[in-house]
């Protein structure tokens, strides 16, 4: 018999023997569902004379376990070095050097569901909440979490944010009325959704009808429904101030701001508030811009509409007088991922390269002169590019975990400390491990490996979401809040 069974014999022994009601007889203690004797303590004296060691002495367990030196959460027994843990309680760990079960992984980001399992933001039900995707607009952030809600920080002033205010926010704030959420994308001043079910819900600004779904008002603090279910949207894209969905199948619809024919019906200076089916059938991806919009086919071309005046639609033109409806591909390009920003657009080639094309007066076109480009022509000095974003002005990579970019920079976005713009692509300082970027109007957010998020660039309105706000963030720093 081995001497843990011996022990548990002998405390069954003296439970039966000794307690003859739910309580414990005098001189003995109740810890859980077993009764102790009070009357040897755990250092290595045989007070009672039964010749038993501390180590197999069920009363120095006793003394280890009375109430006065319990250990947090844990039962514990008398060891070789003293008090120690025998058994946790149910939802409590032992994770650090203090004795007891101090540690519910159920809740504790710093070992969430199991010792040594850090999350980046929070821990919820033994499983990480921590950011999956963001997504940036003209002076906010957003970020899908885990567990499908979503939350936003930085400029609130047409209810961005979501959260029934227009209060700007330097921490994250969770959207109300939105959860099994799987996709965000946020605009000039709106955001969207896409919930698990296929049905979109925006927030923001509505003053071009942006926000779709027959709303009225000139913005909306909480989202509203702009398309049903059974609509079955796969993807969305927020422009400048118009919204675009994908449906199953490869159809696009637009609706919002129309000034520059971006939402594809040919008409221009019309806003919509509904969807319009662009007529594109066979779409993989859209992506929308300022003032134009743009779509990816299965075939791995791309067709471009909307505003055309720095050449964005990559046709080899520079011009808008006409309405442009999704009709000329862009010249020689096979893509595997299309981005869109106020007026340039990026793409991944399917070699892995970059190439941009459109406005480069900030250099964001990454090939080193400041000059537009009327359609995909010189590329971008990377291989290997594993995801790609586009601000306003500014356009980053991301390349074997580590993060590139180029652009307009006087606000510290491609989060170096020099205030020229940058037209080669440069490695953003101290910036390893990252799983994934977004770039917002003059921001640029990452998320790491470890589950933090950063952000760096413009922060008076507190977008920088570390609970400052004031002077631009230079170069990546303090990480995003965690939201309450």
């Amino acid at each position: 018999m081995s001497k843990r069974v011996a022990i548990s014999s002998l405390l069954v022994a003296l439970h039966v023997a000794s307690c003859t009601s739910p309580g414990c007889p005098e001189g003995y203690t109740r810890r859980r569902d077993r009764c102790f004797a009070d009357d040897e303590a755990c250092d290595g004296v045989d007070l009672d004379g039964d010749q038993l060691d501390d180590v197999d002495d069920p009363h120095a367990d006793a003394w280890c376990n009375d109430p006065s030196r319990a250990m947090p959460f844990a039962l514990a027994r008398c060891g070789a070095s003293g008090c120690e843990v025998d058994e946790c309680d149910a939802q409590a760990l032992d994770c650090s050097s203090e004795p007891g079960c101090e540690t519910d992984p159920r809740v504790t980001a710093e070992h969430c569901g199991e010792c040594g399992h850090a999350c980046g933001w929070a821990c919820r039900a033994s499983t990480c909440d921590d950011a999956v995707e963001l997504a940036g607009g003209f002076d906010f952030m957003c970020a899908l979490r885990a567990s499908g809600s979503v939350v936003c920080w930085g400029s609130n002033n047409f209810g961005n944010l979501g959260d029934g205010t227009v209060v700007p926010r330097a921490t994250p704030v969770t959207v109300i009325g939105v959860g099994d959420v799987v996709e965000i994308s946020a605009g000039q001043n709106h955001a969207c959704a896409r919930l698990s079910s296929g049905a979109v819900w925006c927030w923001g600004e509505n003053a071009h009808e942006q926000l779709g779904g027959g709303a009225t008002l000139s913005y909306s603090t909480v989202p509203v429904e702009v398309l049903a279910s059974e609509l079955e949207v796969v993807e969305i894209a927020a422009g400048g101030f118009h919204t675009c969905a994908r449906r199953a199948g490869g159809r696009v619809v637009c609706w919002g701001d129309n000034v520059h024919g971006q939402i594809g019906d040919g008409r221009v200076g019309l806003d919509a508030s509904t969807p319009y089916d662009v007529g594109i059938e066979d779409a993989v991806e859209i992506a929308a811009g300022g003032f134009h919009t743009c779509a990816r086919r299965a075939s791995g071309s791309v067709v471009c509409w909307g505003n055309n005046m720095s050449g964005q639609l990559g046709d080899g033109t520079a011009e808008n007088l006409v309405p442009r409806v999704p009709s000329t591909d862009v010249k020689g390009l096979v893509a595997t991922a299309i981005r869109a920003g106020a007026a340039h657009t990026c793409a991944i080639r399917v070699t892995g390269g970059v190439v941009c094309w459109g406005s480069g007066f900030w250099g964001q076109l990454g090939i080193g002169i400041a000059t537009e480009q009327l359609e995909p022509v010189v590329d971008v000095e990377l291989d290997g590019v594993d995801e790609l974003v586009t601000g306003n002005d500014h356009t980053c990579a991301l390349v074997d975990a580590s993060l590139r970019c180029w652009g307009h920079n006087e606000t510290g976005e491609l989060g170096m400390t020099t205030l020229a713009r940058v037209g080669v692509p440069p490695a953003v300082p101290a910036m390893e491990h990252v799983a994934s970027i977004a770039a917002s109007s003059r921001n640029t957010c990452a998320i790491l490996e470890t589950g933090a998020v950063v952000c760096w660039g413009g922060n008076e309105h507190g977008q920088v979401g570390d609970g400052t706000s004031g002077e631009p963030r230079r170069a990546p720093g303090a990480p995003v809040a965690a939201p309450e």
